[in-house]
């Protein structure tokens, strides 16, 4: 009975050591990056959205032009009230192997824009 209990109890130890480093670990998928950004110019055109950011867009990069309408009118609004306001976008790079510091050429798309 003894020799069950401690390997039980030997069990129990591992497990919580193994969870809590798996909930310490920082996970990021591979290929991408989130990118906390301030708007520093945007245009409205009449196909699509250019803008230039304080991190990755020092040149301009565009909303994708292929999304719909109603979607690009969106994220025109999102990011003029994070302009006028003085506040943070979070763009996802889909393609950003680096950190963001990286800059993107002209014409780049994030592939998500969070407010």
């Amino acid at each position: 009975m003894g020799f069950c209990r401690k390997n039980r109890d030997r069990f129990n130890e591992t497990f919580i050591f193994f969870a809590r480093i798996y909930s310490n670990c920082s996970f990021r998928a591979s290929g991408g990056e989130y990118c906390d950004e301030k708007i520093t110019s945007l245009i409205l055109t009449k196909d699509t959205v250019v803008f230039k950011s304080s991190k990755t867009c020092d040149g301009w990069c565009r909303v994708n032009p292929a999304w719909g309408e109603a979607q690009i009118n969106r994220v025109y609004a999102m990011l003029l009230a994070a302009k006028t306001q003085d506040r943070e976008v979070k763009l996802y790079w889909g393609q950003l192997d680096s950190d963001c510091g990286g800059k993107r050429p002209p014409e780049s798309s994030p592939t998500y824009f969070y407010y």
